[in-house]
């Protein structure tokens, strides 16, 4: 009786372990579904330069009040309370916030790549895990900010523990390594 009581704690604390690596996982699989989204909008932004520039181009043709006009066989939407100059150099801001977008979005998008790689590591780990291992990997998520230490549970203030980010638990596993190499040295 004793001995089935165990199993069954045991089973409820790797329960406990898997649903919170997957809610992890689900939030990570959001994170990065609205991250390539955010990307791919940044994308298409890019074509702003190509307004200004035109617009530039077509002093000539502007006519104040303008809601659009068309240059080279493209038609630019205007707004017609700012003048052409005011409406190249809108479009020229919205160029550089989607250049600076792409490249934060890039490092987000690998960073919760791997972030999702390790979580789905962390999942199989559980499952194939002794109860050492368990211990191991729930104090990790602890220091990972994953999991609530016990402390932290009831309310008491608990020592200051350095956080991992992901980027040093990264450094820790495969020190100089090119990034492809410890990614696939985690699968």
């Amino acid at each position: 009786y004793v001995s089935d009581q165990r199993k069954q704690a045991r089973i409820l604390k790797d329960k406990e372990l898997i649903d919170t690596i997957n809610k992890s996982l689900r939030i990570a699989n959001k994170k990065m579904n609205n991250l390539e989204k955010d990307y791919s909008d940044a994308q298409k932004n890019l074509k702003y330069v190509d307004y200004g520039q035109l617009l530039y181009m077509a002093q000539a043709d502007y006519v104040p009040g303008m809601k659009e006009i068309e240059v080279e066989g493209t038609t630019i939407p205007l707004d017609n309370k700012l003048t052409l100059v005011e409406n190249a150099n809108r479009y020229f801001k919205k160029y550089r916030k989607a250049k600076q977008a792409i490249t934060t979005l890039a490092e987000l998008i690998n960073k919760t790549k791997y972030e999702i790689t390790y979580l789905e590591k962390k999942r199989l780990d559980i499952e194939n895990g002794s109860a050492r291992d368990l211990m191991e990997l729930k104090e990790e998520l602890v220091i990972n900010g994953y999991l609530k230490g016990k402390s932290q549970k009831a309310g008491k203030k608990q020592k200051s523990i350095k956080k991992k980010s992901v980027m040093n638990i990264q450094k820790e596993l495969c020190i100089q390594q090119p990034h492809w190499q410890w990614l696939m040295a985690v699968i």
